[in-house]
């Protein structure tokens, strides 16, 4: 978590992978820490399903029933 303000004032982005299962809940963890946060969600990445979703962290922990390999960039 990104809870040093040195960090959290860098123009950095952080890439990691997460399960569909666990995603509301990471994002319910980053709207705790930087609301403002964007993020990028992208599912099935180079394959037929590809999907990218985009948003903050309080719009993204609504998803629901998302499958499949989860990529998200925080910025």
């Amino acid at each position: 978590a990104i809870k040093d303000s040195k960090l959290r004032d860098k123009d950095l982005a952080v890439v990691f992978f997460e399960s569909a299962q666990r995603l509301a809940v990471t994002m319910e963890v980053i709207h705790e820490l930087i609301p403002d946060a964007h993020i990028t969600i992208c599912r099935e990445m180079t394959k037929k399903f590809e999907e990218i979703i985009r948003g903050t962290p309080g719009e993204l922990m609504k998803l629901k029933d998302l499958k499949g390999e989860l990529t998200v960039v925080l910025q």
